[in-house]
């Protein structure tokens, strides 16, 4: 935190005068020069996390470059939260569009689902359609363990937006995740008009150029993607919902940078994760967040048990394991 990016080089125990032995961590500078810091001051240690694949520089202990990259980085994160409490108050401020209660395309969309709705399932549904009764822009968290039921929410907004004339952009972390989700959307509205696309790194330069044509013309009403969707170049004719799966995994900019694509209008957002970030749990506490958690077990699905073992026990249990299998 003080001397800036240096190489950790591990623990060791190191005598003083007078004192006991002490561990300390070993962080290395510009020129070799050494640092240890006492395990009582090791909250002043982080891993740094970079963009990219290219090492940062080493900073010189008790160099200056640290403390003028500080004061630049701080600046930044000041100009950008203004930016941000400027782009919630638009959004409190504008008037959204009040879609429709629900349709027949909506009831037997609904009919068609192949399980039985919990009762977490039912009320987040209800709160989302809510939401986009309201003429306020959503801004709604969708909080559940894995396998609970978030997508069939996601799937029902979604169609309500599709059917009114809107697009939704359904943002995945990884491409295996958004070709996931794609196949289930596919599924899931066989039955429907809507026009459904994906865009990920895996697509074709030809098979991007159709589907981003498709955006900006309307006829894609419903495209899945990775981080493609924040390029310049897709744009949107009328984005009426953005859906965030793993909430955690996208920074505030980038999800920031994709509800910008709605504008003149403004967006509904419906965030999806099981592992809400700190950032996130602040919002929900000063109301600036709505959430709808799904706590409920889908009827005959099992507990995830985790479990913590030592590698005197890992041969022993994967035997067990394997003969269980």
């Amino acid at each position: 935190m003080d001397q800036g990016i240096g190489i950790f080089r591990g623990l060791i125990e190191i005598e003083t005068e007078g004192e006991s032995s002490q561990e300390v961590l070993v962080i290395e500078y510009e020129d070799e020069a050494k640092l240890y810091v006492p395990l009582e001051q090791a909250h002043l240690v982080s891993r740094y996390i970079g963009s990219g694949n290219k090492a940062p520089p080493i900073d010189r202990l008790g160099g200056k470059r640290w403390i003028s990259r500080k004061a630049k980085v701080e600046k930044s994160i000041m100009d950008y939260a203004s930016q941000l409490i400027k782009t919630h108050a638009e959004r409190n401020a504008f008037k959204s569009y009040k879609h429709y209660p629900d349709t027949k395309w909506q009831l037997e969309f609904e009919n068609s689902f192949a399980y039985r709705e919990t009762p977490d399932q039912i009320s987040a549904i209800s709160q989302t359609k809510n939401d986009m009764e309201n003429d306020k822009p959503m801004d709604r968290l969708i909080c559940g363990d894995v396998g609970f039921g978030k997508t069939e929410v996601a799937l029902r907004a979604a169609l309500v937006v599709a059917l009114d004339g809107f697009q939704v952009a359904v943002l995945a972390p990884t491409t295996l995740l958004a070709r996931q989700h794609y196949h289930t959307f596919i599924d899931r509205f066989k039955e429907t008009p809507i026009n459904i696309e994906k865009l990920t790194r895996f697509e074709s330069t030809k098979d991007k150029l159709v589907v981003m044509g498709g955006l900006k013309s309307g006829s894609v009403d419903i495209v899945i993607g990775t981080h493609a969707l924040f390029q310049k170049n897709v744009i949107f004719a009328k984005l009426g919902l953005v859906i965030i799966d793993e909430q955690h995994r996208f920074g505030v900019h980038q999800r920031l940078a994709l509800t910008e694509k709605a504008r003149p209008y403004q967006a509904h957002q419906l965030v999806m994760t099981a592992t809400p970030i700190p950032r996130t749990l602040s919002m929900m506490a000063y109301a600036d967040l709505d959430c709808s958690v799904i706590d409920e077990m889908p009827p005959g699905r099992q507990k995830i048990q985790t479990v913590l073992i030592d590698n005197r026990r890992r041969n022993k249990v994967i035997s067990r394991v394997a003969a269980a299998c």
